[in-house]
């Protein structure tokens, strides 16, 4: 099996980054509702799964070479963006909290540790937790490294415990949901390694991912349902996506757009609620948004501007690293 890039892969994340764009569009007149809906049932699941999918692959991989293990795995690609922007998220809520004369509450640990700094943030930590979860089962599957593989566990263990307890924003039920969305993953890589059905099963999810967008448009998900909700939606348009054909593209501006869904799920909400301070203080407030004006005008500059910045982030191998963790301008993340 390969876990090769696909273009296509690429595409549909930056159509997912745009959902994650116009979910942060708050509020929205008629229809927003239910298209953010249904975005929200496909996009992070599918950012998740699909980033365990090649995780595992090349934990795999990894193992089976020799030298040390923890660098070749580049977990430094979510937690060093993490910190950067939680930092820089947090610098952003105390002007805003000063300019609008509000207080504003600290919780550190959820602020810290949780991704409570940035609405979307939650999404690094809850990765990390899952690789973890990939990590420490692999190695004990394999008896390999099994003091590091302990470790990992107890400390996604009680890391996924803790969030659950203190019922942070996504981590309600962390410890189930998130090793659902491993199972999930190892479902998926499976089906691709022992490649038998792969198609069937991308068919199967195409229809399951419209079940589940229309469930989640029609508000008709019950609450005991929705942790598994996302795993599933996860599972289904990953397969689905996982098997389009490879998209060809020799155009550097094409490949630059496709290499950026990660920056702009990094950086949207910054410039939203930037445009959004500024807009209301010239007299001209946006919200609740238009909902035309919002998927067709806002969403789009708000993706476009953050692929200009991200090409003007790479141009200095330091911010490169720090804001989005890549290592190189040529290995995007």
């Amino acid at each position: 099996m390969t876990t090769s890039r696909n273009p296509s892969i690429d595409a549909f994340r930056l159509v997912c980054a745009y959902g994650v764009v116009f979910v942060h569009l708050a509020p929205c007149e008629t229809y927003g509702d239910w298209v953010g809906r249904s975005f929200n049932i496909l996009t992070v699941p599918f950012f998740i799964v699909t980033g365990l999918f090649f995780f595992i692959g090349k934990t795999h991989s990894a193992l089976q070479t020799p030298g040390p293990l923890l660098p070749r795995l580049h977990f430094e690609r979510l937690w060093v963006p993490y910190l950067s922007w939680t930092l820089l998220y947090l610098a952003m809520r105390l002007v805003k909290s000063r300019l609008q004369q509000t207080e504003m509450a600290f919780e550190w640990p959820q602020l810290l540790l949780y991704g409570g700094a940035g609405v979307q943030l939650y999404f690094l930590p809850l990765m990390l937790l899952c690789q973890g979860w990939v990590l420490g089962i692999l190695l004990l599957r394999k008896r390999r490294h099994l003091l590091l593989a302990g470790v990992v566990l107890l400390v996604a263990l009680a890391y996924a415990c803790i969030g659950s307890v203190k019922n942070y924003d996504q981590f309600e039920e962390a410890v189930p949901r998130s090793l659902l969305y491993v199972l999930a993953a190892w479902l998926l890589h499976h089906v691709h390694a022992s490649r038998r059905a792969v198609r069937a099963n991308a068919w199967i999810g195409a229809v399951v991912s419209l079940a589940a967008v229309a469930a989640a448009g029609l508000d008709v998900i019950p609450s005991w349902l929705a942790w598994v909700a996302g795993p599933l939606a996860g599972y289904a348009i990953s397969s689905a996506v996982l098997a389009l054909p490879s998209i060809r593209s020799s155009s550097p501006l094409v490949l630059w757009a496709l290499s950026s869904s990660y920056g702009i799920y990094l950086m949207h909400h910054g410039l939203i609620e930037c445009l959004e301070v500024v807009m209301a203080r010239s007299g001209f407030p946006l919200t609740p948004y238009d909902f035309y004006v919002k998927s067709l005008l806002v969403a789009p500059l708000v993706c476009l501007a953050c692929i200009g910045l991200i090409g003007a982030l790479r141009q200095s191998q330091h911010l490169r690293f720090f804001l989005l963790g890549e290592a190189s301008p040529t290995r995007p993340r």
